[in-house]
């Protein structure tokens, strides 16, 4: 019934609620609330008693002076219920579920192979008492079409797909049963595919792909999505590749100053390893040695910043069926 009642109430042009229903029978409850113009909430922000909470919980009627008090002293016995607070428990026992796969299924591995570390509520699993994950599925036996030349280094788990022998005349046509494994080798995860002869080298045109290009279009701009890896030698000469947390941020001219220094560095011929770029926010950042930090530029939407080199690159590609939005995305 209240529910109902406050639903027909409705504020006037003074602040107040009003409602043409008069008297509301509450059956059971033996008690008559009467409808008047009451203040709206506003006037009640400042009530922090258990009274004010008692007229807050029905801020649009006016409860008679009997029923308020009824209402205040069943909030107060709410309030005095005591809290039992929880004991503290023991780490619940984790038990590691063995992996019954053959091989490496990676819709699966997070069931075996992604256990807690010990907590206050769990035992966990300790570095030590971790399982290797199961090798990898074998790859297939690699096509011999003669019009692509297929070669996997398992050690690197690496595909190279050369693609140039379907095209003695500069014309691409692709083998089917090429075309099968190639589309069936880029859904594994567990290799990398790295494909040539794709792209039509009398299409292209140079001028649209050198550094000089990028600088004098987006020398100025800031770019936000640049990685860093640093390589870094051991006791033993092993070498090992350690990717910095974050991205950083460069104008692109600066980028490219950067690829110019390193490439000296590289070749021997360099001065000072260290380089210096200021970000967007103003901060300056410095990478020590050029030769150790190498920078990549990731995700560069060409078709938004160039233009000129998305398209140029939509009529060199031969194979636009595995690009976004082609039929094989």
């Amino acid at each position: 019934a209240l529910q109902w009642y406050a639903s027909n109430a409705c504020a006037n042009s003074s602040g107040f609620i009003v409602n043409s229903q008069i008297v509301e029978e509450v059956m059971g409850a033996g008690v008559k609330k009467v409808a008047q113009e009451v203040p709206h909430n506003a006037e009640l922000k400042d009530m922090k008693s258990t009274e004010a909470r008692a007229r807050r919980s029905v801020p649009k009627y006016q409860y008679r002076e009997e029923d308020q008090e009824t209402l205040v002293e069943e909030l107060e016995r709410e309030e005095i219920v005591p809290v039992v607070p929880i004991a503290p428990s023991e780490p619940v026992k984790f038990d590691l579920v063995k992996d019954p796969n053959k091989h490496y299924i990676e819709e699966e591995a997070h069931l075996y192979h992604n256990p807690p570390i010990p907590s206050e509520r769990t035992e966990g699993i300790t570095p030590g008492e971790l399982v290797g994950i199961p090798p990898p599925q074998p790859l297939p036996k690699l096509p011999s079409t003669g019009k692509c030349h297929w070669k996997f280094d398992e050690k690197q788990r690496v595909l190279l797909a050369d693609f140039a022998p379907s095209q003695p005349n500069n014309e691409f046509a692709i083998d089917p049963e090429d075309e099968k494994f190639f589309l069936q080798m880029l859904e594994r995860n567990d290799i990398t595919v790295v494909s040539e002869g794709l792209i039509s080298a009398k299409a292209m045109n140079p001028e649209v792909w050198k550094l000089q290009h990028l600088q004098s279009v987006l020398g100025q701009e800031y770019y936000h999505k640049f990685r860093r890896f640093d390589t870094y030698k051991n006791q033993n000469g092993f070498e090992t590749c350690r990717e910095i947390d974050g991205l950083y941020s460069m104008k692109i001219g600066d980028y490219i100053a950067y690829l110019s220094q390193r490439c000296r560095h590289l070749a021997g011929n360099g001065e000072d390893p260290k380089f210096t770029f200021i970000d967007c926010e103003g901060k300056e950042n410095i990478i020590d040695d050029v030769k150790i930090s190498a920078i990549y530029m990731i995700d560069l939407d060409i078709n938004k910043s160039l233009p000129d080199m998305h398209s140029n690159f939509m009529e060199c590609f031969r194979y636009p069926a595995v690009l976004p939005g082609g039929s094989y995305c």
